[in-house]
């Protein structure tokens, strides 16, 4: 199984990236392999809507369904 973790840092709430922050150490911590087993991209200066979303796609979609040596 893999994770993507993802957030920006712009806007009211920052996206959560704190709380995002948060979960990928604890994931670590919990032994998940980082870049094999959980991915965790914080997009600096982005906010939480489609525009962003759209410029970083092709991370989550590489990790998740791409090569999985």
């Amino acid at each position: 199984m893999r994770l993507y973790l993802d957030s920006g840092t712009a806007g009211e709430g920052q996206d959560d990236a704190p709380e995002t922050r948060r979960m990928f150490a604890l994931l670590k911590s919990l032994r998940y392999k980082e870049g094999k087993e959980i991915l965790h991209f914080e997009d600096e200066g982005a906010e939480h809507n489609e525009e962003f979303w759209r410029k970083r796609l092709h991370i989550p979609l590489l990790f998740l369904f791409g090569n999985k040596n």
